[in-house]
């Protein structure tokens, strides 16, 4: 809290990186708590659906927390990786109706999203992130800017499909 505090002071911004895909990031006792209509699942792994109201609750006290804790921040990044994720496994049939309505429409306007491997994990994403600015207008924390990350490129022609153009793409 005092670096944060100190780079704040500094007119420095603070970014705060935040896994979205791993294990570590998606407590599997904490997500089982929800009903099942508020979780994605694929191969044992469980994701809180942002879209739900208990999902987004799940996520609105986290990032409520995080904030809580680091006012300073102003820059969220929700960070992902694209090998040996559960959240990589997720499949279109796991998807919610919506969600896969959505998807088949964008591969309709995009048919180079088909093939993509990263279509559904770059679409989750955009999810969350989407509930994450609703958080965070509702903190009143409009001054934070939200992005997607990966520690490649071959994410960015789903990642500007699917973000939207106030989300920035940052590469690790």
């Amino acid at each position: 809290q005092k670096v944060f505090a100190d780079a704040h002071d500094r007119d420095m911004h603070v970014a705060f990186v935040l896994d979205v895909d791993t294990l570590a990031a998606n407590p599997q006792d904490l997500i089982q708590t929800l009903p099942a209509s508020a979780r994605i699942g694929s191969s044992g792994f469980q994701l809180a659906n942002p879209d739900t109201p208990e999902g987004f609750e799940y996520y609105r006290a986290e990032i409520s927390a995080l904030f809580g804790l680091y006012p300073q921040i102003d820059r969220l990044v929700a960070f992902q990786r694209f090998e040996d994720t559960p959240w990589q496994g997720i499949r279109m049939e796991n998807l919610p109706g919506t969600w896969k309505s959505q998807i088949a429409s964008a591969i309709e306007k995009n048919p180079r999203l088909r093939d993509d491997p990263k279509t559904i994990p770059i679409f989750v994403a955009s999810r969350m992130i989407a509930a994450f600015d609703k958080i965070l207008r509702g903190l009143g924390r409009t001054d934070v800017e939200l992005a997607g990350s990966a520690f490649a490129y071959d994410h960015l022609q789903a990642a500007d499909y699917f973000f939207t153009p106030q989300t920035a793409l940052l590469v690790m």
